[in-house]
């Protein structure tokens, strides 16, 4: 569903731009000092989302409590039964109409 599709979209966007926060997005190697660096600043944003994340749940997800239920009626309900000698408008039909 809809879930599902905003996962997906954000893990695309996460993998295109977290090389560019840290700083490896115009880097022509990928060895050396200053990729031991961008990595490290990587895993400290990607540290810093997660611990966001983390205070967003914290912040939002219920506690686990049972809440009340609500009674819904039926689909059908008002729509197909009604009793004999009662109108569509809810008017009384005389007897004999």
């Amino acid at each position: 569903g809809v879930n599902n599709a905003v996962a997906r979209l954000a893990g695309l966007v996460a993998t295109a731009a977290l090389p560019l926060a840290a700083g490896l997005g115009g880097v022509q190697r990928l060895d050396g000092a200053e990729f031991a660096a961008g990595y490290a600043r990587a895993m400290w944003i990607s540290a810093g989302v997660c611990a966001a994340g983390a205070v967003v749940a914290l912040l939002t997800v219920r506690d686990g409590r049972a809440t009340a239920s609500v009674t819904h009626p039926s689909l059908t309900h008002g729509c197909t039964a009604r009793p004999s000698g009662v109108a569509a408008g809810g008017s009384t039909l005389a007897s004999g109409a």
